[in-house]
């Protein structure tokens, strides 16, 4: 008999705990999740190393636009470790929802800090006046990076004056991980998932 290639429950998620590597730093509003219940898109955008629009383009059938919320530029307050950045740095912080182009679904939320001065000052430009998502300005000013996963968990959802800046479901599958180039990370980035799927 041949033997059983089935991976089970519990070694998906000692699996998945290999791959966050800061998991003992997630915030305090974050919850454990049973990996079990969440589904397959979910499972997938979790432990993504890629461009997540890209897993949403293939599940959704269309493209998935990047559509800025909030953006600005601020000061750290403080060290930021996992930008390994001092405070006093200038950052670029920007929050969007990914929409799909052909149907009103939203199917994810981002918020980023942005290094820029670790950026080429063209695509800092980019970042400032377009719409695009980093993973495609990434790919379009052709900077080799690799994606580091720091933590994860779930949350609810906040409740804010104009429901159309968020998500619509009550609970979220949040994940946070950093985009490093040549050793120095580049932008720290948290997204959020509807855990009941998208929609």
């Amino acid at each position: 008999m041949a033997p059983d290639t089935y991976i089970t429950s519990s070694d998906f998620t000692d699996y998945v705990a290999g791959l966050f590597i800061a998991q003992g730093d997630k915030p305090n509003h974050l919850h454990p999740i049973n990996l079990s219940e969440l589904g397959p898109l979910q499972r997938s955008l979790l432990i993504a190393d890629g461009t997540v629009t890209r897993i949403l383009e293939a599940y959704s059938r269309q493209r998935i636009g990047s559509i800025k919320l909030d953006q600005s530029i601020c000061t750290l307050n403080a060290e930021h470790t996992f930008l390994s950045a001092p405070a006093g740095t200038t950052i670029i912080r920007r929050r969007v929802m990914l929409r799909g182009r052909d149907t009103p679904i939203d199917y994810g939320e981002a918020e980023s800090l942005i290094a820029s001065h670790r950026l080429p000052r063209q695509m800092v430009n980019e970042i400032e006046s377009g719409d695009e998502s980093l993973g495609r300005l990434l790919h379009q000013f052709k900077i080799e990076v690799r994606r580091e996963l720091l933590f994860f968990g779930s949350e609810k959802q906040s409740a804010v004056h104009d429901s159309k800046l968020q998500i619509k479901s009550p609970k979220l599958l949040s994940r946070t991980y950093r985009i490093l180039s040549m050793g120095q990370p580049l932008m720290v980035i948290e997204e959020k998932f509807p855990m009941d799927g998208p929609g």
